[in-house]
């Protein structure tokens, strides 16, 4: 929603900018749908995206975001000046793009603001529990924490007193239960909507009843393995299993995730193939 809504915006500001100095009509599906607006939008947002600033902290640190904005801006004029001696039809005269980009930048200031109050206020966060004590459950909630956007509120619940004295570090985010007795009242009560099991041991001290109970509640259970790889983008292989991998879903692909990935490789293999023709040459010669 945040990558959409800053791309609908920046689209918006090259049309706001048309009007203003060429009295274009809003009601025309020409001036409302302009391949030169698209165009346009697509590079700035490429930029923002390369330039890192759909990634926490850098797209919510103001001094950063300044720095990384002006940045992206710049290499985006770069790029689209050099498009438009190739492609004449996507131009638009100098005024009309100075405006769009300050107009850009002021719907991009203001929209990121709404969007990091959001975050900072917690509107939309789902609460959740991380079922443990070990080093994933301790992984995942450090992961939480640091990522402003990851959507949830944790709770850190470890199953045996002598369990605290290593997690004195997160004492506001951890229950200690022993036995996981109450478990079921304790996730109602906090209104949680998923938990995450992050045991280590699992032998003798599953808790199986109580999240039993818990999923007739309507709350879902998911493994911490699968949960950090949803979160993070990436794996925790510091405890990775092999009866995780077999029930991993990373492994299924349909008929067309598979033709389309083939058509991606394919297609910017031979693009990359072309522009780097001349070097390739050059580098066989010498």
């Amino acid at each position: 929603m945040f990558f959409v809504g800053e791309g609908l915006l920046i689209y918006a500001s090259v049309l706001i900018s048309s009007v203003l100095l060429l009295e274009a009509n809003w009601l025309t599906w020409q001036a409302l749908f302009s391949r030169k607006a698209f165009f346009i939008a697509a590079v700035f947002q490429t930029c923002l995206y390369y330039f890192n600033l759909y990634d926490y902290p850098e797209a919510y640190n103001f001094l950063a975001w300044g720095r990384r904005l002006l940045q992206a801006f710049v290499c985006a004029a770069i790029i689209i000046a050099s498009a438009y001696y190739i492609f004449p039809e996507v131009i638009v005269s100098k005024d009309v793009f100075t405006v769009c980009v300050i107009v850009a930048v002021v719907l991009i200031a203001a929209w990121r603001f709404g969007y990091n109050l959001v975050l900072a206020r917690g509107w939309f966060n789902q609460n959740i529990i991380i079922l443990g004590s070990g080093q994933l459950a301790v992984t995942i909630l450090k992961e939480i924490l640091a990522r402003k956007d990851s959507g949830y509120n944790a709770l850190l619940v470890v199953q045996r007193s002598n369990d605290q004295e290593r997690l004195n570090g997160f004492n506001s985010h951890m229950v200690c239960i022993a036995n996981f007795d109450g478990f079921r009242h304790l996730a109602g009560e906090r209104l949680i909507k998923k938990i995450v099991v992050a045991i280590t041991e699992q032998r003798g001290s599953f808790p199986t009843t109580e999240l039993l109970n818990c999923r007739l509640d309507g709350i879902e259970i998911l493994q911490g393995q699968s949960f950090y790889e949803m979160l993070a983008g990436k794996l925790y292989v510091e405890q990775l299993n092999p009866g995780w991998l077999v029930f991993s879903e990373g492994f299924d692909r349909s008929l067309l995730q598979t033709v389309l990935k083939r058509a991606t490789d394919i297609i910017l293999s031979l693009c990359l193939l072309i522009l780097l023709m001349p070097l390739l040459l050059l580098t066989a010669l010498l």
